[in-house]
């Protein structure tokens, strides 16, 4: 059971007006009790510490969502110092209207992982409530890092729409994992405030890392007296070890091609379309997040068929059954703007499992220089060795190891230890 941290505040069920449950949320934190909970003894003071360090991760995504970029490098940055995932803000109206409290204010994740739930003001789109939401934020920011009796020697902010917490000690990371300019209407934000955010964040951070090539030129470009180190997405080798012999009871048993991510307007859903129609059985592994009324339609064209099985989201170890199982792995981005900026992690969590893995032409594709993953130049390409792959079945296997040692490489434990050398006074986990 996981472990969690938490000030108590009132009960918030009975309360009908969110003026009163803010107020509540916000309450004078010496009022609150200080626990750690767990299974055996329920209430336990949190004991002293060592004063260590710790990393202020500012995320862009959820914990409990699609694992993505800021999830997986908080979890390897965990491996060699503490991290403490400041979780993007939740709107109070959603708890208001769900008559549900906020969630804990501090868990415990894992041995060296926190993670902090914040939530915003109504009102929170007008630039006034805006403001106190992020000086609300950075006062939860330094006073859980003053009750954790921490040091904080860096904040990584990898969001696109937060900026840094004020008061905070240390190096100022800013990490940019997409175009969000180029994304912000799949995202629904509105690009003029992102694109001020990122001037804003470009300003005050001390180093500057991107995902991928493109995106170094465009922030190099936006600040020519920044140097900005290039980060790419690694995948966890870690999952793949064990998932040999185990297919999943809703797999197909024929060789089947797989795509794993979100099913959004990012994805060439004609190309998997065709795929299908020539009669290779495809697994879909993530959650549906599409806004377009075309693409909507196209995608439910394309789940309703016989061939597909879609499963939505899954954990990410009952995610790697299934890639692990394929015949191959899909990497079928629009080649657009936002696209070509990005660096999908799906390609090289293909290669992790040991199997085939083919993309449409990215230039984070083509930054692997590996033969290993296939780079489709058209629609047709990507679909004929698709099918070159599904009737090869397993006997492409002979590859896998080879597969697995690229992929070792670029594991997130590397990732986070490129990240940590540029970090000043970060020390190894003792």
């Amino acid at each position: 059971m996981v472990e969690a941290l938490s000030w108590k505040p009132r009960p918030v069920l009975e309360m009908h007006s969110v003026g009163v449950l803010w107020r509540s949320i916000s309450e004078n934190p010496n009022r609150r009790q200080t626990h750690v909970l767990n299974s055996h003894q329920p209430h336990h003071k949190v004991p002293d510490m060592t004063r260590r360090s710790v990393i202020v991760f500012i995320a862009g995504s959820p914990w409990d969502g699609v694992p993505g970029t800021d999830v997986n490098l908080a979890r390897a940055l965990s491996q060699h110092i503490d991290v403490l995932w400041v979780e993007p803000p939740r709107p109070l109206t959603e708890f208001v209207r769900s008559r549900r409290p906020p969630p804990k204010r501090v868990r415990l994740l894992g041995d060296r992982l926190w993670q902090l739930n914040t939530v915003s003001p109504p009102g929170v789109s007008r630039p006034v409530i805006r403001s106190v939401a992020a000086a609300q934020a950075s006062f939860q920011v330094r006073r859980t890092v003053a009750r954790l009796d921490f040091d904080v020697v860096a904040a990584i902010l990898a969001s696109p729409e937060a900026v840094f917490p004020r008061g905070l000690a240390g190096e100022r990371i800013y990490y940019v994992t997409d175009d969000w300019i180029a994304g912000s209407k799949l995202m629904g934000i509105g690009e003029a405030r992102i694109a001020a955010l990122q001037t804003k964040n470009l300003s005050a951070a001390t180093s500057v890392f991107a995902v991928s090539p493109v995106l170094v030129e465009t922030l190099s470009a936006k600040a020519p007296n920044r140097t900005v180190r290039l980060l790419p997405n690694g995948c966890n080798t870690g999952l793949y070890k064990y998932t040999s012999g185990f297919l999943p009871a809703d797999a197909p048993r024929e060789p089947y091609a797989v795509f794993a991510g979100k099913i959004n307007e990012r994805i060439d859903i004609d190309v998997l379309s065709r795929i299908v129609e020539i009669g290779v059985p495809l697994v879909l592994v993530g959650p549906r997040r599409d806004r377009d009324p075309r693409i909507r339609d196209q995608i439910n064209n394309l789940v309703s068929d016989p061939s597909v099985t879609w499963v939505g989201q899954k954990s990410a170890e009952d995610t790697a059954l299934y890639i692990a199982n394929a015949a191959v792995g899909l990497t079928p981005y629009r080649i657009d703007e936002f696209n070509v900026a990005s660096f999908p992690l799906k390609t090289l969590d293909y290669l992790a499992a040991g199997i085939p893995a083919i993309s449409t032409a990215l230039p984070a594709a083509r930054l692997m220089a590996t033969d290993l993953i296939t780079i489709a130049e058209n629609s047709s390409d990507f679909v004929s060795r698709t099918v070159e792959f599904c009737q090869l079945g397993h006997n492409s296997s002979q590859l896998a190891p080879e597969r697995r040692r690229f992929a070792q490489t670029h594991d997130w434990d590397a990732r986070a230890v490129q990240l940590l050398g540029v970090i000043r006074g970060i020390h190894s986990k003792p």
